[in-house]
């Protein structure tokens, strides 16, 4: 798979929770039922209805072995495995991308209908398929090219920060080229005046 697909692929959304499983060797040794939590990845592809349940740590092992051969971006192992650290302190879960929540352009009413529809970031909602549409409702056209059209804006504007970026560096560079030749000046001056003084 190249490169340009793979970052073109959108990862799931992805929450943890504890499942209560038994501890089979403690419980055999207290003679009654003890159960412990284990970490689980609840994993929903984006605009998806059905979730898939993954032991965590065995998920993010397969996660890492697939950015390593290139199946899925090495990225989204970096990013779940955070998030899961994070989960584990208590914290929120960062979205992947630009949430749909902080997303000023989408009125509270718009937000709900694709959150309920499983997109949770603007990149989700530019990549929505027909079948997601439908299930956001009236106005998810919309809503897809506000979406389109607000990631091509980032796009230009991160195109135009570089532009100006390469141009400063430029003129950084011709600047220390003229203080340079304007030193070798001063010194080529200085030097025949102290010869006459000698």
């Amino acid at each position: 798979m190249s490169e340009i697909s793979l970052m073109q692929q959108r990862p799931p959304h992805v929450r943890f929770d504890n499942v209560e499983v038994e501890d089979r060797e403690a419980s055999i040794e207290a003679g009654y039922y003890v159960p412990k939590n284990i970490p689980h990845a609840i994993i929903t592809p984006p605009g998806g209805r059905d979730s898939i349940h993954k032991e965590v740590t065995e998920w993010l092992k397969k996660l890492k072995s697939d950015g390593m051969n290139q199946i899925t971006p090495l990225a989204w192992y970096e990013h779940f495995s955070s998030a899961f650290e994070q989960w584990k302190l208590g914290n929120e879960i960062p979205e992947y991308g630009t949430p749909v929540l902080t997303f000023l352009p989408f009125t509270p009413a718009q937000r709900a209908a694709l959150i309920a529809a499983n997109i949770r970031t603007v990149e989700d909602c530019a990549e929505m398929s027909e079948d997601t549409m439908q299930r956001v409702g009236m106005g998810a056209r919309e809503l897809r090219n506000k979406a389109v059209n607000a990631l091509g804006s980032a796009n230009v504007q991160v195109a135009l920060i570089e532009k100006q970026q390469s141009k400063i560096d430029m003129l950084e560079q011709q600047n220390e080229a003229l203080m340079e030749r304007l030193t070798a000046l001063e010194n080529a001056e200085k030097q025949p005046k102290t010869a006459k003084a000698a």
